[in-house]
């Protein structure tokens, strides 16, 4: 139980999930039930609470204001926290490809084509972090080589535009610049937030 979920359940006097969620939403007061029930259920459920909900919260509870304002922030920098867990078990050292384009032409074709992973990440071996700075060198370089040659003049990529070079991504919280020729032109850079996409039917 998040922070936030947790104080709201000793303030309300109850443990059960349904009856808190019935009793936050008849706190919330007046507006469209429906979608506060959804958005009351993510926050009992997982902790979601964007600002104007937080907001709405601490309007309902401006007695326990300061205590409520505590908890929001806890639950926030826990879930930032869990999804960084989540993405750091996921993550395979790879480079990923930086276009003139932020954003796809075609979202919806980008998603159902494989998305990030198949369009802007180049796989790199597992254990390249472990391997020697010069042989890391030759896997990045070699890794832009066959891109270039996949690819052809100016290395289009699916609906993101030309490459305008890469990110070579070890570890998880590692990364480095790398220029159009594979060459790796900077420091490392640390976290980066790369984009993630996914598509869902239905």
């Amino acid at each position: 139980m998040s922070a936030v979920v947790d104080l709201l359940a000793r303030l309300l006097n109850t443990a059960d999930r349904r009856a808190l969620a019935r009793a936050l939403v008849d706190r919330l007061g007046p507006g469209n039930r429906n979608k506060a029930f959804r958005r009351v259920h993510a926050l009992v459920d997982d902790g979601a609470c964007p600002p104007d909900l937080a907001e709405r919260l601490l309007q309902a509870f401006p007695e326990d204001r300061e205590a409520l304002s505590i908890a929001i922030e806890q639950t926030r920098a826990e879930r930032v926290a869990q999804r960084h867990a989540a993405m750091k078990a996921l993550f395979r050292p790879h480079l990923f490809i930086r276009t003139e384009r932020s954003r796809p032409r075609q979202i919806t074709m980008f998603g159902l084509s494989g998305g990030v992973d198949r369009w802007l990440k180049l796989p790199l071996p597992e254990d390249i972090a472990e391997r020697g700075t010069g042989v890391q060198r030759r896997l990045v370089r070699e890794a832009v080589e066959a891109h270039a040659a996949e690819c052809g003049e100016g290395r289009p990529v699916f609906s993101m535009g030309r490459t305008v070079g890469y990110l070579y991504r070890p570890r998880y919280e590692q990364s480095y610049a790398v220029s159009l020729d594979g060459r790796i032109v900077s420091g490392d850079q640390g976290l980066v937030n790369e984009p993630q996409s996914g598509v869902s039917i239905g």
